[in-house]
């Protein structure tokens, strides 16, 4: 070890303008005086020493030898030489100027770069040939700023850089300068250090620093704007003469553009547009430079990206339902809708559904060339009921966009599964899949007028119901509507005192929709697993709606045997009586359920022989019990 650390020593860094892949800083260990001067006893540090240092080497420090460790000879030889070969002769016989420009300077640029940002608050000196501290180099602050000057005129082009470096004008012209980092680009000029803003690349000022300008003739001027200007507009500040620069910051909108992939995947891609010009959302493309060209007139359009406003879109993506696949790929979640791919109508189904949240949230739907067959806009149905005497006529109508379609011109597509349904303009509409639940029986059960309009019996008054949910449109509903509230409102019906004690809570549930539905005149069928008490549910409902009875002279009445019976008194309801049709093995079940249940009920059995004699007598009584068979006869 050259330092004694038992003596005064400090950590400096070195930058050497000589090493074989360009400048590099190399951390130094020097001793010091008593007074704290820099002596000429010194040796370089390297990671696996730092511990014998450690008392003037701090965080950043040791971040900075870990980079600087990275950069020695022997360390670059080991990373890019194609064999092992001696470090001392890697530079000269194993590496050549492709690799020295495509590979080993950039790996050096990239670590310089960060140290560069790390070493702002240390102490840097330019490394002489025996002696690693011999000037000290004053890291400025802040960034120099260039503005490129173009002037066009009728014998060419001519273009020079200005430097300004904290409000003052900075001279490179004719001074001793060297190139630290190309990109960003660092320079060392006077024993000073600067950066430059806006990620200048060095290499564009290494011209200057020889002459104040250069000129482009005419015959050359095509392949300078093509082949440089581009470039330059994008990336610096350029002062035009004798052409234009339209420098546009706008909002960018977002395009939500549907496309189908190599192996017919439809996919969504993300883009954003300004004022017409594109960027994928992958693009990382900061600034887009546009030529227009009318003689003799030349317009750059210079397109600055507005990247927040892209994040703040790209993040709505997720809230929108979808997920990133990858790059500007995007599919709904599988949360929101599974595996849309396999099911290619649901997925244009759910794309067409959120036009107007996607359009909501500053994005537009595009599809394309492949695609455009596909009908994504907003689909409204429209109806009026017109009520009659047993009828109810229908006014229904889809919209697709613009196009106006009655709804019987579905029918065939809703009753055979269909959801492809040809526009005037050929597209295809995708139907939404609920339709095929809703409209099914509707469609079935009713019948075409004169116009292609619908007309249902009114007993079907359920069918209509679903078309409420359907509505978009101004309508004569107010019956439906009313009758549907009165079915909605779910009236409490109080439960036969000799059964309130008896009915479970689903069975009176059961009770209170079958009280409802004959509240409104209507029919409806209480179906359920065997053993859940339909029985009971059924004769609750039946001594309810019981009306009240007044006594008559009793009458013979036939017996099945054909046998005359005199009744005591014969009951004459002021209603007519409920009629129950089952198998005849059930009728002994169900008068000895009634007999349980509902013993004030009178019952007459219409079965067997001799039953025509009792037909007569069927308004005496509250309950006639009877089979299929005869009922079929």
């Amino acid at each position: 070890m050259i330092v004694d650390t038992a003596k005064p020593f400090g950590l400096i860094y070195s930058l050497n303008l000589e090493f074989e892949a360009g400048p590099v800083i190399e951390p130094i260990i020097v001793q010091l005086t008593s007074s704290g001067k820099l002596t000429l006893c010194y040796q370089h540090v390297y990671t696996h020493t730092t511990d014998s240092f450690a008392t003037v080497i701090d965080r950043d420090d040791l971040a900075i030898i870990k980079l600087c460790s990275e950069l020695t000879t022997d360390h670059i030889s080991r990373r890019f030489a194609k064999k092992p070969v001696k470090s001392s002769e890697f530079f000269h016989k194993h590496s050549d100027e492709k690799m020295m420009k495509e590979l080993i300077r950039p790996y050096v640029e990239e670590r310089m770069t960060r140290i560069m940002e790390l070493i702002k608050e240390k102490p840097v000196y330019r490394k002489g040939r025996t002696n690693p501290a011999q000037e000290y180099l004053q890291i400025e602050e802040g960034y120099v700023t260039a503005h490129f000057h173009v002037k066009k005129a009728s014998e060419g082009i001519t273009y020079y850089p200005t430097f300004r470096y904290q409000g003052d004008k900075l001279k490179l012209l004719n001074q001793q300068v060297d190139i630290i980092t190309v990109h960003p680009c660092r320079i060392l000029m006077n024993d000073r250090i600067f950066s430059f803003e806006e990620d200048l690349d060095g290499k564009k000022l290494v011209p200057f620093f020889t002459r104040y300008n250069i000129h482009i003739p005419k015959e050359n001027e095509a392949q300078f704007f093509n082949r440089f200007m581009f470039n330059l507009i994008a990336d610096h500040t350029v002062i035009p003469e004798g052409f234009m620069i339209n420098n546009i910051k706008s909002v960018p909108l977002g395009i939500l553009k549907l496309e189908q992939s190599w192996n017919h995947e439809v996919l969504i891609h993300l883009y954003y547009d300004y004022s017409g010009e594109r960027f994928a959302a992958n693009d990382n493309q900061r600034v887009k430079v546009l030529l227009e060209q009318e003689n003799p007139n030349l317009t750059f359009k210079r397109i600055q990206r507005n990247f927040e406003e892209e994040s703040r879109l790209k993040n709505k993506m997720k809230t929108l339902g979808f997920e990133r696949r990858e790059g500007a790929t995007y599919i709904p979640s599988i949360e929101q809708f599974g595996d849309l791919q396999a099911r290619l109508s649901d997925f244009f189904e759910w794309i067409g559904e959120r036009v107007n949240l996607f359009e909501s949230n500053g994005f537009i739907l595009e599809q394309d060339n492949q695609l455009k067959n596909i009908f994504l806009g907003k689909i409204d149905v429209s109806v009026s009921v017109k009520e009659r005497n047993d009828w109810f006529d229908i006014y229904a109508f889809v919209y697709f966009g613009d196009y106006k379609v009655p709804l019987l011109r579905l029918k065939k597509y809703i009753l055979e599964g269909i959801r492809q349904f040809p526009l005037p303009d050929g597209k295809i509409a995708v139907l939404p899949e609920e339709w095929f639940v809703k409209f099914r029986d509707l469609l079935s059960l009713s019948i075409k007028d004169e116009e292609e309009n619908l007309s249902l019996k009114k007993h079907h008054f359920a069918l209509i119901n679903v078309l409420l949910d359907q509505q978009k449109h101004a309508t004569d509903f107010e019956k439906v509507i009313e009758l549907a509230d009165k079915m909605k409102a779910q009236v409490i019906f109080p439960e036969p005192e000799n059964l309130k004690d008896l009915l479970r809570p689903y069975q009176s549930e059961g009770y209170q929709w079958m009280m409802n539905l004959n509240a409104n005149k209507f029919g409806g069928i209480l179906a359920d697993d065997m053993g859940l008490g339909k029985t009971l549910q059924t004769l609750a409902l039946l001594q309810s709606v019981k009306t009240d009875v007044v006594s008559e002279p009793s009458e013979k009445i036939m017996e099945d045997n054909g046998n005359d019976a005199i009744s005591s008194i014969t009951l004459t309801r002021r209603s007519l009586p409920s009629l129950i049709i089952m198998p005849t093995s059930l009728i002994h079940n169900w008068e000895a359920e009634i007999k349980k249940f509902a013993s004030d009920s009178r019952v007459m059995v219409y079965a067997g022989l001799y039953r025509e004699a009792k037909v007569r007598h069927f308004h005496s009584f509250d309950i006639i019990l009877t089979t299929y068979g005869t009922v079929r006869n």
